[in-house]
């Protein structure tokens, strides 16, 4: 997370270093949805985990709440 920039990261960093193959995720520009960017489809399950888990006041600055 990158709360300064109200970012939910997905690998991060990004991979276009790497020689491993990850998949698809690699044909992204780095910063670019899954990698090493915001998905905002899967941030939302982030707040999700955080209520569920009992931090249920955090969940809303990730909405700008």
């Amino acid at each position: 997370m990158r709360e300064a920039d109200d970012l939910i990261l997905l690998f991060t960093p990004p991979f276009d270093k790497t020689i491993a193959d990850v998949g698809y995720i690699k044909g992204y520009p780095p910063g670019v949805r899954e990698n090493g960017g915001q998905y905002t489809h899967a941030a939302t399950w982030v707040a999700m985990a955080f209520a569920r888990q009992g931090d249920g006041d955090r969940p809303f600055g990730f909405y700008g709440c």
